[in-house]
């Protein structure tokens, strides 16, 4: 911006209201502000005026050379021009510096069509002007963060008052670029506040240089601590001012430091994938690299915003966050051939008449009015859906998902990004940094700065123990399903429903909270509460009844579930008067005993008697390891389906004094008969005794090496000749018990 070229019919207008710059094009193509009465840059050449006064006026490009990083500060965005130059200049540099990072501030943003107009005066700037549009946000207040080049070049732009918006900030400002509108025209921008944010922010050998020489900016400049010059100004300016503090101690450049990120899920590969695109080398360590756990697991990740009504640092936060996520997802290479994100949509549905209010409140939210994120009947809702919904919802239409396993793949696939797949054990400081050792004890890498970035597990490190973690969760249901039935988009409804992918719906998600001392046993889906029917299902359900129809009486529901009678005491199963209850013991099952048992149930007959019945140990086991199942098969003849040795679906998390011995003697059993460590593993794993991921790995780890010494000892101490087999056959309370006794070792 200029204040050398304010045209004579261009006066400011007192009385407008402060929703904008209020810019207009002149007959000559010169674009004025009439907020201000002045002109965005020099009709001289916008372009030129930029790299004399604020390139050449701070020294740049030399003065980047060699650096780990610059950053430069602007006051006024303006039609961004600066910016472009700046990005232009750092790309045409030799010896350039590894990351380039601009922070402008701009209390009234040009709309994106003006931004476009002014910047078509200057072809040259090719794709640095396309990529700028392309990320260029809606005109939300707030802090906005664009990525260019691959996160060398970034840009935060702060839409706000200078002073407020500076003060939120903290940075190390390299070279700075007093670019608002005249002094004379603007002088909110160059008052007392916004310099003390100037100087706060400076770095010790800071430079500064603007097109105004006014009295007032330079004494409110040397006032701290800025020694202020006039140089040759450009066009028709006879004078520019150019300005540097002198360093104590100038800034040594920073060494090639060592990062280690322990976890490849979605923080950990992203964290890895930033710091590699800024010439970092980075190690990733995981047991499981390729297998990411938790929500990095999932096959659906929804991306959307945190919405919230109030107006605090969290709600700041979330506002930030959907707004940088939306742009970063888009700049991401293709994932499997796609872009990583998939905008189809989020309809969250208003489940009663309060949340259809809270929904007309959030609607009004600039981040989401700017985004076309708009309130929706139930007509709406079933032209989105295909189905209606009574309170409407609000649609998110540039929300969508994301696959996390694939792109935590592809974040890692970076020649500067090495993945370890171990697990650490523990962490300890050293001289150089910090050292992590493996399960056996011994160093497996070191590092300058360690990033944890593996959840709940973090708590294993002394270091993080202190954090109050606690467990969530998470479960998601796939559901087999066809394209073109049903919605297109994410439907959330306090759980959500997916889109069909890859020939599947995804529902989910439980989010239960557990105390540290986790259950050793987690619900599923079928007990997702403490009564049934389960919470989740009966929303499910109440969804489907709300956005479906079906011609007959009834809810939809109906339709999709079926009441069960308990089998074991209906006749309706043998009678064919229900064709979605039959038994497959019919023909074992004659109609007049069916009808026989109309009057009574099953467990009214007498049982049969069991006198001198000879029994085995094998099943004297059996009854004493589930008694009702012996009891239903062997006295009242019924056939459960599920075999007796059924493996359990359930992992522990965590495992106690005992476990932990009992875990420890099957170590030293496997070493005792040459079991190979590998296949110990896999066992133990397979068993689902042990907790998952990390912590699992751990004890296996620590169980194995535990019984190292202990089993070479034992091997010469037993004998292993083998004795005849033990013959057993005793009347116990009137059942004769017959049994042999093998692998008898004496």
């Amino acid at each position: 911006m200029s204040d050398h070229e304010t045209p004579p019919d261009d006066k400011a207008d007192k009385n407008t209201g402060e929703t904008g710059p209020e810019p207009r094009w002149r007959e000559d193509g010169a674009l004025v502000s009439d907020r201000f009465g002045d002109v965005y840059f020099s009709r001289d050449g916008g372009l030129d005026e930029t790299r004399h006064v604020f390139l050449k006026g701070c020294g740049l490009p030399e003065r980047w050379q060699n650096r780990d990083h610059f950053t430069i500060a602007e006051t006024g965005f303006g039609t961004g021009l600066n910016m472009l130059a700046t990005w232009q200049a750092f790309r045409d540099s030799p010896g350039q510096c590894r990351q380039l990072n601009l922070i402008s501030v701009e209390a009234y943003p040009l709309t994106k069509s003006d931004m476009t107009r002014a910047l078509d005066e200057w072809p040259e700037l090719g794709d640095l002007r396309a990529g700028l549009l392309t990320q260029y946000p809606p005109p939300e207040p707030g802090v906005h963060r664009l990525v260019f080049d691959g996160g060398r070049v970034c840009l935060t732009l702060l839409i706000g008052e200078a002073a407020a918006m500076f003060g939120q900030l903290q940075a190390r400002v390299d070279a700075w670029f007093l670019d608002g509108f005249s002094p004379s025209k603007n002088p909110e921008m160059w008052r007392e506040e916004v310099m003390d944010q100037v100087a706060r922010l400076s770095a010790p050998d800071a430079v500064a240089a603007s097109f105004t020489v006014a009295r007032a900016v330079r004494d409110r400049l040397s006032a701290r601590g800025f020694a202020c010059n006039k140089a040759p100004g450009f066009g028709r300016k006879r004078d520019m001012l150019v300005a540097h503090r002198e360093a104590l101690i100038r800034p040594e450049p920073l060494p090639d430091r060592r990062f280690a990120i322990i976890g490849a899920g979605i923080a950990g590969s992203a964290m890895a994938a930033a710091l590699a695109a800024r010439g970092q080398a980075v190690t990733v360590i995981d047991p499981h690299p390729g297998l990411e756990r938790a929500a990095s697991g999932n096959p659906v990740g929804i991306v959307m915003p945190r919405l919230h009504l109030g107006d605090d640092p969290v709600s700041d936060f979330n506002r930030s966050a959907w707004r940088f996520a939306t742009a970063w997802y888009d700049r991401l290479p293709l994932v499997d051939g796609a872009p990583a994100l998939t905008d189809c949509g989020v309809l969250q549905l208003a489940r009663d008449g309060d949340e259809a209010a809270r929904f007309q409140r959030l609607a009004r939210l600039p981040n989401v009015a700017s985004r076309s994120g708009t309130v929706v009947d139930g007509e709406q809702v079933c032209f989105l859906t295909g189905t209606g919904n009574e309170h409407g919802g609000l649609w998110l239409p540039e929300a969508g998902w994301v696959r996390p396993h694939r792109l935590c793949q592809a974040l890692r696939q970076h020649e500067a990004i090495t993945v370890i797949d171990k697990a650490v054990a523990r962490i300890r400081p050293s001289d150089s940094g910090w050292d992590l050792f493996d399960a056996t004890g011994e160093v497996m890498l070191s590092a300058d700065v360690v990033i944890v970035a593996n959840g709940l597990d973090s708590r294993l490190y002394s270091q993080l123990d202190w954090q109050p973690l606690r467990p969530k969760r998470g479960q998601i249901t796939e559901l087999a399903a066809e394209a073109g039935h049903g919605p297109n988009c994410i439907t959330t409804f306090g759980h959500y429903l997916s889109p069909v992918i890859d020939g599947r719906r995804i529902v989910g998600a439980s989010y239960d909270h557990w105390d540290d001392a986790i259950p050793a046993n987690w619900p599923d889906v079928r007990d997702d509460s403490e009564k049934p029917p389960s919470v989740f299902i009966s929303e499910l359900l109440d969804c489907i009844d709300s956005m479906c129809k079906t011609s007959g009486n009834g809810p939809p529901s109906n339709a999709l579930t079926i009441v069960h009678p308990l089998q074991a005491f209906s006749t309706r199963y043998f009678n064919n008067e229900d064709e979605k209850l039959f038994s497959y013991a019919t023909d074992l099952i004659p109609l007049e005993g069916v009808r026989a048992m109309q009057s009574r149930p099953l467990l009214a007959s007498v049982l049969p008697s069991i006198e001198n019945q000879i029994t085995g140990l094998e099943t004297l086991a059996q009854f004493f390891a589930n008694p009702a199942r012996m009891l239903l098969r062997d006295r009242l003849g019924i056939l459960l389906a599920r075999p007796d040795g059924q493996l359990p679906t359930r992992e522990p998390v965590a495992l106690d004094f005992i476990a932990r011995r009992t875990l420890a003697e099957a170590a030293l059993q496997a070493r005792l008969v040459g079991e190979p460590r590998e296949s110990f593993v896999a066992r133990l794993q397979a068993s689902g005794k042990l907790p998952a991921g990390t912590p699992g790995d751990l004890l296996l780890e620590t169980a194995w090496q535990q019984v190292a010494e202990l089993a070479p000892r034992l091997t010469t101490l037993l004998s292993t000749v083998n004795l005849e087999p033990v013959m057993v056959d005793a009347m116990v309370d009137g059942t004769r018990l017959q049994t042999s006794l093998d692998n008898v070792t004496g």
